[in-house]
């Protein structure tokens, strides 16, 4: 399930940037790869986790506080999601 997982996780990643959201400035290259994640290794499933906001970055906080951030968010989660499918 790995390599479906890391396709499904630069799917969501192209779908996030191509609403001009960005990637994570603290995680080199926007992906952490974990293998003490449960919710991924017992997956049957490709899986993701992800972070979209950073709340205590200001311009993350307030796309989170607006209708229209938050929609900009699930639009680039529904584009990522659509890429894969696709893929």
């Amino acid at each position: 399930m790995v390599p479906l997982s890391r396709a499904l996780g630069g799917s969501i990643i192209r779908g996030m940037q191509g609403v001009g959201l960005r990637t994570s400035n603290y995680i080199t290259g926007g992906v952490l790869t974990e293998g003490n994640q449960a919710t991924l290794n017992c997956s049957s499933v490709p899986t993701v986790i992800v972070e979209t906001l950073n709340m205590p970055n200001s311009t993350d906080a307030a796309l989170a506080r607006s209708a229209a951030g938050r929609a900009k968010v699930a639009l680039g989660l529904l584009r990522g999601i659509r890429l894969y499918l696709r893929r």
